[in-house]
């Protein structure tokens, strides 16, 4: 379970400059075009989307590569600083709740070198949450 008020890293993609799968420069970005989200706890939960936003002190990114693929990807929870910065796109999910998220309208893009985190946050614990997502390379 996750503790109340704290601002939770669910997810991480990596556009990264070099691509994972010929070791050349990556012109390609990466564009999310939905998201399911399920959540469970005491109160409704707050999903945020950063680019490129540092991590709390103490929390680094843990990216693992995938074979044929050009992204990284990061599934370790840990605080997440969101000082100082403002997401790019927010939603709620109800208590005991799963919600579709159609972000094609949104044009949430990751662009060579940036990294896109999902964050959660209740003011009660979070006993469990789920996401997945579906994207496209563009380039």
């Amino acid at each position: 379970s996750l503790n109340s008020n704290t601002y939770w890293h669910i997810m991480s993609i990596q556009n990264p400059y070099v691509s994972n799968l010929d070791y050349k420069l990556n012109f390609r970005s990466i564009e999310f075009l939905d998201l399911v989200v399920s959540a469970q706890g005491a109160d409704p939960v707050q999903l945020f989307i950063y680019l490129d936003q540092p991590t709390a002190a103490g929390y680094h990114y843990q990216f693992i590569s995938y074979p044929d693929k050009i992204y990284q990807a990061d599934i370790t929870d840990g605080a997440f600083d969101v000082t100082g910065d403002t997401p790019i796109i927010s939603f709620v999910v109800g208590i005991n709740g799963t919600l579709q998220f159609d972000l094609r309208d949104y044009q949430a893009i990751v662009p060579p070198g940036s990294v896109m985190s999902l964050v959660a946050y209740s003011t009660q614990s979070i006993n469990k949450i789920s996401i997945s997502g579906v994207w496209r390379t563009i380039g």
